[in-house]
């Protein structure tokens, strides 16, 4: 019979492989021989056997593999072969399952690999040989590998052994028996490797046996490239050999003791601080909006434009008659995007009854009719006001925590009357929701948050102060996926926590033409408790410690409005808020942990918050009447590693007479 070719350029998916011969009554010598430089694999399937290449005639030409040969029974069945033996050559590509002999056969790993499953078996050979060229690799568990049986001498001139730990429960040493030879072992085999990071493999021998040993090599954090990857690995090499995390890092390949590191480390707490601390702006800027209101509401000419913006008011004098405004907006970032009609803002002259439209006139404007001011001056007492707020954002990872998103929605609510002349002090509430995502640990969060805030501003000196303090209850709901090669968990937990702040800013507008100016400067403090915690889960399951972290903000930058003359009478109001913020103090948030199932502790850090960033608001005013505004505006903060990015839409009618 001549040769059979699988060529380089066929491949076979089949339930069951090459047969040589159909019967013994017609079995012979087949002089040619099988050569696979393809790819050949039995899957077994449809109730076929599943073998690879069977063989009831000797092959004289021997079997010889270059590709890819599989058999999910065997790669080569020889149990029923006669007239002679067959030599098996495994020369380069990679075969795998068992191999059956018939006794009489001879099997050399020359190049390539073979491959052993765990349960798998090499039997009924004459002989053995491995030459420096071929890979013998073994699958092995924590109570069986693979072996080889040779009825006659196996010979091995180098090659190498790679060991293949498949998941769970190792002991600190496991030996194993991969050969053995009836008529003994001549030579050795170059060198055992594994791929796992963590367990070493060796070899020894007696005159028929070849053993492997097993053991734990090397420490977790030798692997580790990261500052919280170090931490993780460092508590995982303190924590119980035979404690399941241990287990499960094991077995891991590099890469996936670097993907176990992360997903353990439990980073989303963390960088869950960033966010909160961050969500600190969105309160403090509306009632910093509403301040710059009390400043600017009534005034005349282009200083009255720097009122634009803020929330949404309804006043009332005592003793007096009350107005309103009515308001449908879109809420922005930053939510102060709601515009007020000056007569609802809080002003020293008889122009608060004036709309600053109405005074458009005086810097060159369109000429509205200009309303002469009532006796006595409208002061109101008491003012209400509410904004909505909605934000998204982005924190880079630094190179070692990973990115975090942030997605905000919520509302404030406050009321303030005036003290005196120059003076004004309030009190606000509200609620806001956030949803933070670390997609690369796979961790969510959900947090809910109420809101109460006290504040005061006036003017004095020709200066404007505006201060106030701020206080947050935080609900935070925590659920993280632990998942790595060969692994897989899932934590929740539930804790609370606290953000307060104070903050303070001093301002001086002025007028060049028909421009208006307001430099300002800023400062805040946010200082943030979170209670501990315990995650349930389970062996992933982490309990943290009770942590606070503070951090200042400065800001130093300018407020410019001015007014143009649109079509049909409208007023456009272009007003832009530009500043640098620095913040002072850390900016990277950091967690206590432990591992709940092992008691080994150890610290993980989060998303940064920005060094220094670029803030800016700009947007647009139409003015169609003197009662009505409609605005539009973009605001963004923007850092090397953080972005904020929103845009405002406003609509504010006067309903007073």
């Amino acid at each position: 019979m001549p040769a059979i070719m699988v060529s380089a350029n066929g491949a076979g998916l089949f339930a069951h492989g090459i047969d040589v011969g159909t019967s013994t009554a017609n079995a012979g010598l087949m002089t040619g021989g099988i050569f696979n430089s393809g790819s050949l694999t039995a899957t077994g399937t449809n109730g076929a056997t599943g073998v690879g290449i069977s063989v009831i005639s000797a092959v004289g030409g021997g079997i010889t593999n270059t590709g890819t040969l599989m058999g999910s029974t065997a790669a080569i069945d020889l149990t029923q072969e006669v007239g002679g033996s067959t030599n098996i050559i495994q020369a380069g590509g990679t075969m795998t399952g068992n191999i059956l002999g018939s006794g009489h056969d001879t099997l050399s790993i020359t190049g390539g690999s073979l491959v052993l499953a765990p349960t798998g078996v090499v039997n009924g050979l004459a002989s053995f040989n491995m030459l420096p060229a071929g890979v013998l690799a073994l699958q092995v568990t924590p109570t069986q590998a693979p072996v080889i049986t040779v009825n006659g001498i196996a010979t091995l001139s180098g090659g190498s052994v790679q060991v293949q730990p498949q998941p769970g429960t190792y002991a600190l040493q496991t030996r194993y028996t991969i050969l053995t030879a009836a008529n003994g072992v001549l030579g050795q085999f170059a060198n055992a490797t594994t791929t796992s990071a963590f367990l070493g493999a060796t070899l020894t021998y007696d005159a028929n046996d070849v053993f492997l040993t097993l053991s734990k090599a090397g420490i977790f954090s030798t692997q580790a490239t990261t500052a919280n990857q170090r931490n993780v690995a460092a508590a995982l090499d303190v924590s119980s050999f035979n404690s399941a995390l241990v287990l499960a890092a094991l077995t891991q390949t590099v890469p996936g003791a670097q993907q176990a590191f992360d997903a353990l480390s439990g980073e989303l707490h963390a960088s869950i601080h960033t966010t909160l601390l961050n969500d600190s702006l969105f309160a403090r800027e509306a009632v910093l909006g509403r301040l710059r209101q009390v400043s600017f509401g009534g005034v005349s000419g282009p200083l009255g434009l720097l009122g634009a913006g803020g929330p949404q008011v309804a006043s009332a004098q005592t003793g007096g008659t009350s107005v309103q405004a009515a308001n449908v907006g879109v809420p922005g970032a930053l939510a102060g995007s709601d515009v007020v009609g000056s007569k609802l803002a809080y002003a020293q002259t008889a122009d608060a009854y004036q709309p600053a439209a109405y005074a458009l006139a005086d810097v060159g404007g369109p000429a509205f009719p200009t309303q002469a001011a009532p006796a006595p001056v409208w002061t109101p007492d008491w003012t209400w006001w509410s904004q909505g707020v909605g934000a998204w954002g982005r924190f880079d990872g630094d190179g070692n925590a990973a990115e975090t998103r942030d997605r905000l929605a919520g509302f404030f609510t406050g009321v303030d009357r005036r003290f005196g002349d120059h003076w004004r002090a309030g009190i606000a509430s509200g609620y806001s929701n956030s949803r933070v995502s670390v997609d690369a640990r796979a961790s969510t969060a959900n947090i809910d948050t109420a809101h109460f805030a006290a504040y005061a501003g006036g003017n004095w000196g020709g200066l404007d102060f505006r201060s106030g303090g701020a206080f947050a209850w935080n609900t935070i709901g925590a659920n993280r996926a632990v998942v790595f090669p060969g692994f897989a968990d899932a934590d929740t937990t539930r804790y609370e926590a606290s953000t307060d702040q104070i903050f303070g800013e001093v301002a001086r507008a002025g007028a060049f033409g028909n421009v208006a100016v307001e430099p300002f400067l800023g400062l805040a403090y946010m200082h943030l408790h979170t209670d501990g915690f315990t995650e349930s889960g389970g062996p992933t399951g982490l309990a943290g410690a009770a942590t606070d972290q503070g951090v200042g903000d400065l800001s130093l930058g300018a407020r410019l409005a001015t007014s143009l003359a649109g079509p049909n009478g409208t007023v456009l109001v272009p007003a832009t808020t530009v500043f640098w913020q620095h913040a002072i103090g850390s900016v990277i948030p950091s967690q206590a942990l432990t591992f709940v199932s092992t008691a080994a502790p150890f610290t993980v850090a989060g998303a940064p918050l920005a060094r220094n960033a670029g803030v800016v608001d700009a947007g647009l005013d139409v003015w169609p009447n003197p009662r009505a505004r409609i605005g539009l505006s973009y605001f963004g903060e923007l850092a090397q590693r953080v972005q904020d990015h929103a845009v405002k839409g406003n609509f504010t009618l006067s309903l007073s007479p």
